[in-house]
């Protein structure tokens, strides 16, 4: 085998290898994109650890949390559950302060 075949082999197995993990990587991340999203909400009342938020749809949620005050604007990080049509079985993976 030549040095000029062995290179262009070499190329083509880099190549291959770099394909395959794009396609893995937009996998992934469109997998988090439907399962994900946010919801813009204000904090009504803080009970011991417990955070009850109202969101823009007047529906409320809790979680645990300890750094939150009553009229805090959050933004929740919600998982879907993967059920689209139902967003009362979804869950709160994250609260981050607006």
């Amino acid at each position: 085998m030549t040095k000029e075949r062995q290179t262009r082999q070499a190329k083509k197995v880099v190549k291959n290898i770099a394909l395959v993990s794009l396609m893995i990587i937009l996998f992934c991340w469109c997998s988090w994109y439907e399962t994900y999203y946010t919801r813009d909400a204000v904090v009504v009342s803080v009970e011991g650890e417990e955070v009850i938020v109202l969101d823009e749809c007047g529906h409320e949620w809790s979680f645990i949390g300890d750094e939150f005050n009553v009229n805090d604007n959050v933004t929740l990080i919600m998982n879907t559950m993967h059920t689209e049509s139902n967003i009362f079985d979804d869950t709160i993976e994250d609260v981050k302060m607006r």
